[in-house]
């Protein structure tokens, strides 16, 4: 070889990297036949080690890091989640504000049914999504213009603006986007479930909560009553369908491997707002439940170790407790006291005489027999104990004022309080038995008062702002409706006042125009401080005009012959 050859470099060339193993370590050029190189073969190894397994990857590596970086500058509509998901900007952005913000307080207990459970059946069932975006937007259209400009919105996109009136509100655009998706879940639901099987009711129970709740949300109370009631035929439905389960505890769902127990406790709860609203369930049926979970209520712990627990003991009790009322009253036929219910000779604000029979108002529930005054102490006494079990954990609570938990817990102990109220003056012969609650008013009130001020008040009890539970307004509304002490009779009305928000069928203004009528009816011409039983009224009816933003508020004043029937109408603007 000449010097020139021995000289002369060798060309440059990018280095090929996929060879075999066995060219590799000879370095020499491999003509990459597989899956044996023919050059090992030919040139004396007979044999070839093969390529590395490994290597393929690099090309998949290299074909996800365009992908990625095209996402983030140049995004796909193809490729982007938010758009395979979500049809528009306002679709993401209702169902991102039901996420963070309205599913975490639509529930002062069950939170994990809101914020977990439906949006996992969203997943799978594309129309419970567009229930969730419903709710988002009704939401938003409740809320305040100061809260509006704090919505939350994609991070990638520009929030946009929603059309606002001069009152700071949401105007009708955004109740007519979640009208429309209202009706793509309702026919979603209606074209996707069926009752026949255990896995069908589950998710006719998780629609009905939904259905009750945008119900609820558009004031239409009729209608949310309506589904609540089936709702709880569907678990009814639900425990009887399943043999050789056990006794229902009250506590639990009968079928746990098919249906949540979270799912069932929140019915449970949907039905204490049923109950304490208008229950159209036979006497029959009431009789039957009112013994669900006796041997849970038996066997209740002396001493409760979470708040969790107590909730779900005191859940069962009150729906016990309202049962046991509700049967009491179907017993008694003339216990029901309808809108011209009163005697002839009564007359309305307006003047316009009564055209129906007579009737004794001081028959309510005047002869009840002492069977039920003794089943009466016993719901009272299932209360009693839950108090006592529950009062460390009160204690606690009380002493850290500055934890959220302390909300949930001040709400049990005010639910119970309202219970014992309620119970004992269900089957009074005279409306004085609510002087002897002064101490029950007044913790009452109390405790209200530390709630409504708690540091944490804004994310439950504030304009714009729904809970699908049962929660203050009913245990406040009994000092407000039932105490006699004019002081005490006025500050809880001032709290209800003190600012709007809504817990199921109840909303905190038209409460205090119902307990103001009543205080006023009551202290017509009484001078002195006491209120006479003869001057003392009972509630009889409310009806609500949704179209004319109207209350229809009736009472009986009085007892026996002398008893009359007063009526007023109040208009307002919480209806919107």
């Amino acid at each position: 070889m000449s010097t020139r050859e021995l000289n002369r470099k060798r060309a440059k060339r990018p280095k090929v990297k996929t060879g075999c193993q066995t060219c590799k370590i000879r370095r020499v050029k491999c003509d990459e036949t597989r899956p044996e190189c023919l050059r090992c073969q030919k040139f004396g190894r007979g044999y070839c080690d093969g390529y590395e397994s490994a290597k393929p990857e690099a090309p998949e590596r290299k074909a996800i890091l365009p992908k990625a970086v095209s996402i983030i500058h140049k995004p796909s509509p193809k490729r982007d989640p938010v758009i395979q998901v979500f049809k528009n900007q306002d679709e993401f952005s209702c169902f991102r504000l039901y996420c963070e913000e309205v599913a975490p307080q639509l529930s002062y207990s069950n939170r994990s049914v809101w914020h977990q459970l439906l949006l996992q059946a969203g997943q799978h069932q594309p129309f419970i999504r567009h229930a969730i975006i419903a709710i988002g937007a009704l939401n938003r259209s409740m809320r305040p213009l100061e809260d509006l400009r704090t919505s939350p919105a994609p991070a990638t996109r520009k929030p946009k603006s929603p059309p606002v009136a001069s009152d700071g509100l949401i105007t009708t655009g955004m109740d007519a986007f979640a009208l429309e998706h209202y009706g793509k879940f309702l026919q979603g639901a209606k074209s996707n479930i069926t009752v026949t099987k255990v896995q069908g009711r589950r998710m006719a129970m998780i629609a009905c909560l939904l259905v009750v709740c945008i119900e609820n949300m558009q004031f239409h109370y009729e209608n949310a009553l309506s589904h609540a009631h089936k709702g709880l035929l569907l678990l009814d439905e639900l425990r009887d369908s399943t043999p050789g389960t056990r006794e229902p505890d009250g506590l639990s769902s009968p079928v746990p491997d098919a249906v949540e127990d979270e799912l069932v406790q929140q019915f449970n709860r949907m039905e204490l707002q049923v109950m304490a609203m208008y229950d159209a369930r036979s006497g029959h049926e009431h009789r039957k439940l009112k013994q669900e979970g006796y041997l849970s209520v038996k066997d209740m712990p002396q001493r409760f170790t979470s708040l969790e627990q107590a909730r779900l003991y005191l859940d069962l009790i009150m729906r016990r407790t309202f049962h046991f009322m509700a049967s009491a009253l179907a017993d008694d036929q003339s216990a029901y006291l309808r809108f011209g219910d009163y005697t002839p000779d009564s007359t309305s604000d307006k003047g316009s005489p009564s055209p129906n029979p007579p009737i004794d108002i001081s028959s309510w529930l005047r002869n009840a027999p002492d069977e039920l005054s003794v089943e009466q102490e016993i719901y009272a006494a299932e209360n009693r104990r839950w108090a006592q079990a529950y009062e460390p954990i009160f204690r606690a609570a009380s002493q850290n004022l500055d934890r959220i938990e302390s909300v949930y817990a001040l709400l049990l102990k005010l639910q119970s309080l309202a219970i014992t109220v309620r119970c004992a003056g269900h089957l009074s012969k005279t409306e004085l038995v609510y002087d002897d609650f002064m101490p029950e008013f007044k913790q009452i009130v109390s405790l209200s008062k530390t709630l409504l001020t708690h540091p944490h008040a804004d994310k439950f009890f504030s304009e714009g702002k729904f809970c699908f539970d049962m929660g203050l307004i009913y245990p406040l509304m009994t000092p407000a409706m039932s105490c006699r002490d004019r002081i005490l009779r006025r500050e809880a009305i001032s709290l209800l006042g003190i600012r709007p928000w809504r817990e199921a069928q109840w909303s905190s203004e038209p409460s205090v125009d119902v307990a103001t009528f009543l205080m006023d009816i009551e202290e017509e011409g009484i001078e002195a401080e006491y209120i006479p039983e003869w001057a003392r009224a009972r509630l009889s009816g409310v009806d609500a005009d949704m179209e004319a933003k109207s209350l229809r508020l009736q009472c009986i004043r009085g007892v026996g012959k002398h008893a009359v029937h007063k009526e007023q109408t109040r208009h307002y603007d919480a209806f919107q």
